[in-house]
C-alpha cells in the first residue's frame, strides 16, 4: 500500500517510473543493486552442480526401487505374445554371408543341386517339411507370428513348443527383402531353405499291389506339382522322373506339390535303358494316352476280338522289334549296385520306329488289374505327349495304352487330371485284389 501520496501521485499523471521511484521515496524504502563478483558466481554454480547431483540420486533411487518391485499385473495378459517373446532369432543384417547370400544363391539350379537344397515358400509347405524331419539351413521370417504358428495355432502355443522353435536357424528379414526373392506376386513372409531328405518318406500303409508312376518329359513344374499331389493322394509306391522332366525340387514344383514332396519316393534323372531295374518284374505295364479318333479300331478289341487283334500287334511288333541279348549289358551304378543297361534306347533310327506303333487299347475303366499280383506301372506323358523312348518300353514289355474318352470335341486333358483319372481307377481295381484276397483268407479260416 503506497497510502495517500502515491494515489495523488497517479491522480496526476506521472509516468510509472516516476510513480514508482516517488512512492519508494515517500515510503522511505530505499532499492539495493547487488552486483555479482567472481566470489558470488562461483557460489551460483557450485549450488547449480549439487541440485544438479541430488536430482541424479533422486532419479537412481526411484529406477532401483522400481526394478525391486514386482511388475504391475497386466489385467488381460497375452500369453501367446509372451511366449513369443521367448524365441530366439537373429537379425539377417547381422548374420553371417552365408546365410545372407543364401536366398540369392538358391535362384541357380547348379547352386541347389551340388548342394542337395530345396526352398520351401510359405507357413504351411515349412511346417510340413519340419514335421517330416527335413534339415533346415535357414529360416527367414517376417513377423514372429509366423515362426510361432509352425508348432502350434496361437491358442495352444506352449513352452515346448517355443524351445523346440529356438533350435531353428532362424533370422528376421524386412518385408522388402523377402519379396524381392519370393517367386509369388505377395511373398507369405516367411521362406525356408532345406535339405533335399536322403531318407525314403513314409508312404500309406496299404497292403495292395504297388503302384509305380513313371513321368516321361514333363516340363512344366505347376503341372509336376499337381501330378505329386495327386499320386501322394491315390497312394503311389514309388514316381520316377526320367531325364528331361523339370526338377521335382523347384520352389514352384514343391509349392504346387503342397507336402507330396515328403510322402513319396522320388527318383530323378533316370534313363529309359535302365528304368527296368526301378519297376517290379511282374508289373502290368500302361501307357496314359488320350482316345482320339485313329484309336476306335483298337477299342474294337477290347469288345469282343482282344485275342485276334492281340495276336496280329504282336505280329507287327515283332516286325520292329530286334534282337536285344547283345544289347543288354551289366553296369556299376553311382552307389556300386549291378544293373542291367538296354543299349537299344541309344540308337535314335531304331526308336523311330517306335513312333506308331501299335499298342493294345482300353479305357480307363477296363484295365483288367484282377490277377496283378505284382502290381502296376502307368507312363505319363508330358505337354507334348510320350516319346518314342517310351513307347518303346512300354510296347517291349508287352503293355497297354489307356484311354480317357473326351466329349464335346475336346482332344486332350491336363496331365495332372488325367493321370489323377486312371490313377485312381488303378488303386481302385488293386485294391479290391488285396479285399478279396482277404476275404477269402476269412472265409477259409486261415
Amino acid at each position: 500500500m503506497l497510502g495517500a501520496p502515491g494515489c495523488l501521485l497517479r491522480v496526476l499523471g506521472c509516468g510509472e517510473r516516476a510513480w514508482v521511484r516517488s512512492s519508494r521515496v515517500v515510503a522511505r524504502r530505499p532499492v539495493r543493486v547487488h552486483l555479482k563478483g567472481p566470489q558470488q558466481e562461483a557460489q551460483q554454480v557450485i549450488r547449480e552442480y549439487e541440485d544438479m547431483q541430488a536430482a541424479a540420486s533422486r532419479k537412481g533411487q526411484k529406477s532401483k526401487h522400481s526394478e525391486q518391485a514386482p511388475p504391475a499385473v497386466d489385467p488381460d495378459p497375452n500369453p501367446d505374445k509372451l511366449l513369443r517373446n521367448r524365441i530366439h532369432f537373429k537379425l539377417l543384417s547381422g548374420a553371417g554371408s552365408y546365410e545372407r547370400k543364401l536366398l540369392e544363391n538358391m535362384k541357380h539350379p547348379k547352386y541347389r543341386s551340388e548342394h542337395q537344397l530345396f526352398v520351401a515358400e510359405g507357413h504351411r509347405i515349412i511346417r510340413e517339411a519340419l514335421e517330416h524331419g527335413a534339415t533346415p539351413a535357414a529360416l527367414y521370417f517376417t513377423r514372429l507370428g509366423l515362426v510361432a504358428a509352425l508348432k502350434a495355432p496361437p491358442s495352444e502355443l506352449k513352452l515346448e513348443h517355443v524351445i523346440a522353435l529356438n533350435d531353428l536357424p532362424l533370422f528376421k528379414a524386412p518385408y522388402k527383402t523377402l519379396q524381392m526373392w519370393s517367386s509369388v506376386t505377395t511373398s507369405p513372409g516367411i521362406v525356408g531353405v532345406f535339405k533335399i531328405p536322403t531318407i525314403e518318406p513314409t508312404t500309406t500303409t496299404t497292403i495292395s499291389p504297388p503302384l509305380t508312376l513313371v513321368l516321361d518329359e514333363l516340363r512344366e513344374p505347376g503341372n509336376l506339382g499337381g501330378v505329386l499331389r495327386t499320386a501322394a493322394a491315390v497312394g503311389v509306391h514309388q514316381v520316377l522322373l526320367m531325364k528331361g522332366c523339370c526338377d521335382p525340387w523347384d520352389v514352384k514344383v514343391v509349392r504346387a506339390g503342397c507336402g507330396a514332396h515328403f510322402r513319396l519316393r522320388i527318383h530323378t534323372k533316370l534313363t529309359w535303358d535302365s528304368i527296368m531295374n526301378c519297376v517290379p518284374e511282374s508289373a502290368k505295364i500302361f501307357l496314359a494316352d488320350v482316345h482320339r479318333g485313329e484309336d476306335a479300331e483298337d477299342m474294337l478289341g477290347v469288345a469282343g476280338e482282344e485275342e485276334e487283334d492281340g495276336a496280329a500287334i504282336k505280329q507287327r511288333k515283332i516286325n520292329i522289334r530286334r534282337d536285344s541279348s547283345e544289347d543288354n549289358v551289366y553296369e556299376l551304378d553311382i552307389e556300386g549296385n549291378k544293373v542291367m543297361v538296354d543299349n537299344s534306347y541309344s540308337d535314335p533310327e531304331h526308336l523311330e520306329l517306335y513312333k506308331n506303333v501299335p499298342l493294345r487299347t482300353v479305357r480307363y475303366d477296363q484295365l483288367g488289374l484282377g490277377g496283378s499280383d505284382g502290381g502296376a506301372v502307368l507312363v505319363v506323358g508330358g505337354e507334348v505327349g510320350v516319346s518314342n523312348a517310351a513307347k518303346k518300353f512300354v510296347s517291349d514289355n508287352c503293355g497297354t495304352k489307356v484311354t480317357v474318352p473326351l466329349a464335346n470335341g475336346m482332344d486332350s486333358l491336363n496331365v495332372g487330371v488325367a493321370s489323377g483319372v486312371v490313377l485312381y481307377e488303378m488303386q481302385k481295381q488293386l485294391h479290391n485284389i488285396t479285399s478279396k484276397k482277404l476275404q477269402e483268407k476269412y472265409e477259409s479260416g486261415g
